[in-house]
């Protein structure tokens, strides 16, 4: 089924879950991971709310950067620096897509097996097609993409004090395909500066 929840990177020592904003939530809040550079920790934070990263900033939980993961399939990160400035972006949005527009069943044949059908046909599929365009151009209203989202990343890391790389070595990372989401989140960490160390079965996030 693959990892539903929220991985949280922020500056501070806070204690995420004595947080009155995150203890209203009520759910599940674990630290993720060690030894983050500079004071950064990490939380993950089981089937939050899609406006987590918000209520976070709101309180005062800044700078920040999260990624929602679906399933494993796909991740919307959000970062929040120390001024308040936000930045969103997709890791890989196509996968992800699927769980907001699922695939229309396919028919059967007289024998019960599945006809084959081709999703990629318009056509044959109007209302799907529809469907998944008006989507993809909601869910993309307020992240970046491309090279605009790897400047944005860049401009965030730089202004928490981080050492920046090239803007090709974060777009490479944004741009990547693996079969954990989480994985790539953990690429794009470390592309932007921030020490994440080997994660140990305890502190990785597990299904659900």
């Amino acid at each position: 089924m693959g990892y539903w929840g929220t991985l949280v990177v922020c500056r501070g020592d806070v204690d995420l879950p004595e947080l009155p904003a995150v203890e209203a939530l009520e759910r599940q809040v674990e630290r993720w991971a060690t030894g983050w550079r500079n004071g950064w920790q990490g939380w993950n934070v089981r089937h939050a709310p899609e406006d987590l990263p918000e209520v976070l900033a709101t309180a005062g939980v800044q700078p920040l950067i999260c990624a929602e993961i679906l399933g494993s399939s796909g991740a919307y990160v959000t970062g929040f620096g120390a001024t308040g400035e936000r930045w969103a972006c997709w890791l890989m949005f196509e996968s992800a897509l699927g769980y907001y527009v699922p695939p229309p069943a396919p028919d059967f044949d007289d024998d019960g097996n599945p006809c084959e059908i081709d999703l990629d046909d318009p056509v044959a599929f109007p209302e799907y097609h529809r469907e998944l365009a008006e989507t993809r151009q909601q869910l993309m209203a307020d992240a970046r993409g491309g090279l605009q989202a790897a400047e944005a990343a860049l401009a965030w890391a730089a202004g928490c004090g981080l050492p920046t790389p090239s803007v090709d070595e974060v777009l490479a990372v944004l741009e990547s395909d693996r079969a954990f989401a989480e994985d790539i989140f953990v690429d794009l960490l470390t592309r932007l500066g921030l020490h994440v160390p080997a994660l140990t079965e305890k502190s990785a996030p597990q299904s659900s």
